[in-house]
């Protein structure tokens, strides 16, 4: 057996590694075209803010779009633009990006943590029913590492219980179920546009409805609670933020959708090759839904039941072999200090222990297999500009490394 880079023998890969992003030479040429134009940014959005709104909806099927100035400010403009407040719960799977539920905090809501479905890591619809209460007034699945949610049966839910529903689709541009692109199935579907996503603009957000009435709402939201009737910037209706995007974001953006498909495809390559050179080795992978388009943001991976506890161990081998491996999610979000110290609930969510009492705690959100995935869990990168040769060497890596477990 081949000695382990970490114990002293020799790296998979010598030298370092660089996975590169998809942005060109079309994309420099439109930014410099907005620095010669000199109209960077715009109240209420510009020229190519407007274009880049109006391209993104109609490549997913819904009529409005709000850009943002990131995946989290997408989110709160749609949470804000509901009108969610204090007291009222709003769940959300317990396997996320803390945005998904720290914008319920900023509105003084409450998160309720729901389990996810151990196939595909989106929210568990069975374990969001039983999370209902009186106080539910919403409800946003994830569309992980680009695997969409359950949305039909999320749905039936939603509408038997009269709740919102706010698609997190951050990491699943171009996904869909049956044709249907993800973030058209709800009230709102909020995307980011951060560095890493399936595409970017460096950074940003779009918030997308269906919806005339929210789709002014969310714009009140995003630009300062500011009408577009009103011919001046001075008139305000409500309480709203400052979450314009630039036009040098919109400029990227509107590129990088017309490569959207492709990089998709890129991706969804790299993912089969994973599994083919992989599968062996006792790993578990995301089990794929018929009728569901996985955009595969990332590849994870659960480890065996026989590397419990092993996980970060397993990580720093396998980096120790020279290449990429990453961990999302360590831990549930609900087991992260924010949510454990009652010092910060009490800032955030004033309410909480007046409603729910002074035991209250989110250690006990009952979400199994979150838990036991987050323990257990690896990703791999899909990027669409990964070599042959890094992917090639990656695949070796975990080969090597397992073969030591």
């Amino acid at each position: 057996m081949e000695r382990l880079a970490i114990d002293g023998g020799r790296p998979v890969r010598d030298g370092p590694w660089k996975v590169g992003f998809p942005i060109g030479q079309e994309e420099k040429d439109e930014v410099i075209k907005v620095l010669d134009d000199g109209w960077i940014s715009r109240f209420r959005g510009g020229e190519r803010v407007r274009q880049f709104e109006r391209n993104f909806a109609d490549y997913c099927g819904v009529s409005y779009g709000i850009a943002t100035t990131s995946g989290t400010t997408a989110l709160h403009t749609a949470i804000s633009a509901l009108g969610i407040g204090p007291g009222e719960e709003v769940i959300v799977p317990a396997l996320t990006f803390v945005s998904t539920a720290s914008i319920v905090l900023q509105q003084n809501a409450v998160p309720i943590f729901a389990d996810i479905k151990r196939e595909t890591f989106c929210m568990s619809p069975e374990d969001l029913e039983r999370k209902i209460t009186e106080r539910t007034k919403a409800v946003i699945p994830v569309h992980l590492f680009g695997h969409p949610a359950d949305m039909g049966k999320i749905l039936e839910i939603a509408k038997r219980n009269n709740l919102y529903v706010i698609e997190d689709a951050a990491q699943a541009h171009g996904a869909s179920i049956n044709g249907k692109k993800v973030g058209s199935f709800g009230n709102f579907g909020c995307f980011s546009f951060f560095q890493t996503k399936n595409m970017t603009c460096g950074e940003g957000g779009m918030v997308l409805t269906d919806d005339n009435k929210l789709y002014r709402e969310a714009r009140l939201s995003r630009e300062h609670g500011s009408p577009e009737s009103d011919k001046g910037w001075y008139f305000y209706d409500r309480l709203g933020f400052n979450y314009n995007m630039t036009e040098i974001q919109a400029a990227i953006g509107l590129v990088q959708l017309k490569k959207l498909d492709r990089m998709n495809e890129k991706r969804k390559e790299n993912a089969q090759v994973y599994t083919e050179r992989l599968r062996d080795l006792g790993l578990e992978f995301m089990v794929n839904q018929l009728g569901y388009h996985n955009v595969w943001h990332n590849f994870p991976i659960i480890l065996p039941e026989r590397l419990k506890g092993k996980r970060d161990r397993f990580v720093q081998a396998v980096s120790a072999e020279g290449v990429p491996i990453d961990v999302c999610y360590p831990v549930p979000v609900y087991k992260t200090k924010m949510f454990l110290d009652k010092g910060v609930l009490r800032r955030f969510c004033p309410g909480l222990y007046s409603i729910y009492g002074e035991t209250f705690s989110y250690k006990n959100s009952d979400c199994p297999v979150a838990e036991e995935v987050s323990e257990r869990i690896v990703n791999l990168f899909t990027d669409s500009e990964l070599s042959q040769e890094l992917r090639d060497q990656i695949c070796a890596s975990i080969k090597k490394v397992a073969s030591h477990c």
